[in-house]
């Protein structure tokens, strides 16, 4: 034998044992097992085992499509009447908005107002004066001292 033989039948051995091994897997021993029980049996009876499952998602779907459609059908009916309530509720925001912008611009106000007495309140207590007494027009303080003499 020949080293070319000998690499020859090496190479086929290694390949043999290989495919071996790889039907051992449990993956492939699944997929086996199916092939060979589908070559067993013929396309008819594959049909019959297949049916009932094609029956079975046919009903699931077509419950789905229906419910699918139900749904479509109750959103445009829903859509249908916002349409045609639409021109009555824009005619009432317009009758509504010179009120309704009024109340804001109070509300506005009046936020606003007790924003400023909040913020002057502080100021005034930063600075140290009490009841909003203005500050004295000079820092330096006058002795106390009574302006009447006393006459005796």
């Amino acid at each position: 034998m020949s080293a070319i033989e000998r690499g020859l039948y090496v190479a086929v051995g290694a390949a043999d044992l290989a495919a071996e091994k790889v039907r051992e897997l449990p993956a492939v021993k699944i997929v086996v097992e199916r092939t060979n029980k589908l070559r067993n049996t013929s396309i008819i009876d594959q049909a019959r085992e297949i049916e009932p499952k094609v029956r079975e998602q046919v009903k699931e779907l077509q419950t789905r499509g229906e419910k699918v459609a139900k749904r479509v059908r109750s959103d445009a009916k829903k859509f249908g009447e916002q349409v045609r309530e639409f021109p009555t509720e824009a005619r009432k925001q317009i009758e509504q908005f010179p009120e309704n912008a009024r109340k804001q611009a109070e509300t506005f106000r009046d936020d606003a107002r007790k924003q400023f007495s909040d913020i002057r309140g502080r100021i005034e207590k930063a600075v140290g004066r009490e009841n909003g007494t203005p500050a004295s027009k000079t820092s330096a303080k006058a002795p106390k001292t009574s302006t009447t003499a006393k006459v005796s």
